[in-house]
């Protein structure tokens, strides 16, 4: 009796073991016995050659303030595990499958330069690792990282930046695991497009520090990207440009009017209230402060000038106090120098000549002669100013 049970529990074990899959009788017998913290080399004192691949799939935010780039990034590593090698033959003709990353030996690869906690290929949603017959270990793991990059926004919004991805090791030097790349370039086959930054070039690098004797290797993906300016074109600066031209058109209204500060300032507000629109868009960096931000100083300044201008030439136009004003003194002073006669002086002595000159008709008829050659005068100043500073600013962003 106790024969024929024991017959029976051997029947059903060899039953149940030829009944499992050959994926799964490949499982058992690869994974039977791995550690996964040992290196699987035969000799120790070789390192693990394990091969390093970059592929862009998007950049997705490059961040100013916080000097740094979020993008989706997949990353191919390669190398050799003996232990994992079996023969096709016995397995149906398996040649790959997919084994749990915890069951088997992964390097401690890494971004260096990633921000934030979860660091590290582990942190993924695709981490198993795919084996072949040969024993060559294929690992994608894919994440959107963000990393640290060294942004300069002075030619802002006519930049390229130039962002560095490190992929090295945490824990293990150059003697345990040796890091390399057979390619110059990031792969960018599945690559897509964004709205803010256009792709310009991929390079890829190799570095070595040295750490208490140590040598530790990184492989240093460089991606260099470009902003399209188009929207900030349209939107930030075409405005402020046109608005800059406005105030030269103060200096051409007549000072009869009555509407020349009342013009100024309503250009001044408006300028003012669209900078407080725009200025959370602005790159806030003091290290590379944006050249578009000494452009808006520099017109503001000119806005503040142009008031004060109007308002100095305006009370000159309107002179109340004709006898003995300095105003007058002012305009019979400059009007030589801005190549004003001061009219024929038929009087015959100088007693006669001071009385005509601080006389009231003579002093409204020169201080308005002076005030509208002085509104004309700084018209052509102020617009040169602004088209030199203009110009200035597009030959140095496109240099």
């Amino acid at each position: 009796m106790k024969l024929s049970t024991w017959m029976i529990c051997v029947c059903v074990c060899l039953q149940s073991s030829s009944a499992k899959l050959p994926e799964a009788r490949l499982h058992d017998d690869i994974l039977y016995g791995i550690d996964p913290y040992v290196r699987p080399v035969s000799d120790v004192t070789k390192p693990v050659n394990v091969s390093v691949e970059l592929f862009l799939i998007s950049v997705i935010e490059l961040n100013e303030r916080e000097r740094s780039m979020s993008s989706l990034i997949w990353i191919e590593l390669r190398w050799f595990d003996e232990q994992l090698a079996w023969n096709t033959s016995k397995y149906g003709g398996i040649d790959s499958s997919r084994v749990p990353f915890n069951r088997i030996w992964t390097p401690d690869i890494l971004l260096r330069n990633e921000i934030g906690n979860k660091k590290g290929m582990q942190h993924t949603n695709f981490i198993d690792p795919t084996v072949r017959s040969t024993g060559e270990v294929f690992w994608w793991p894919g994440k959107e990282v963000k990393t640290k990059c060294e942004i300069d926004t002075t030619k802002y919004p006519f930049d390229e930046q130039e962002c560095t991805l490190e992929v090295g090791k945490w824990y293990s030097d150059d003697s345990k695991i040796n890091i390399s790349s057979d390619t110059s370039k990031v792969d960018i086959s599945f690559y897509e497009e964004s709205e803010e930054w256009k792709l310009v070039d991929t390079d890829v690098k190799y570095s070595t520090r040295l750490e208490s004797e140590l040598k530790f290797s990184k492989n240093l993906f460089i991606v260099k990207i470009e902003r399209r300016s188009t929207f900030f074109i349209a939107n930030i600066i075409l405005p402020v440009l046109l608005m800059s031209f406005l105030n030269q058109l103060c200096f051409v209204l007549p000072p009869e009017s009555g509407e020349k500060i009342g013009m100024c300032m309503a250009i001044f507000l408006t300028f003012a209230v669209f900078l407080s629109l725009v200025g959370n868009s602005l790159p806030q960096s003091s290290i590379h402060m944006p050249a578009y931000c000494i452009y808006l100083v520099f017109q503001t300044i000119l806005g503040i000038l142009t008031i004060s201008s109007e308002v100095f030439i305006l009370r000159l136009y309107n002179n109340p106090c004709w006898h003995d004003s300095c105003f007058s003194r002012f305009a019979i002073f400059v009007a030589p120098l801005l190549g004003l006669s001061l009219g024929p002086i038929t009087t015959k002595n100088e007693e006669d000549i001071v009385e005509t000159k601080t006389s009231k008709g003579f002093a409204e008829e020169i201080c308005r002669k002076v005030a509208l050659k002085l509104d004309c005068v700084c018209g052509w100043l102020m617009l040169c100013c602004n088209l030199t500073f203009t110009i200035g600013f597009f030959l140095f962003v496109n240099v």
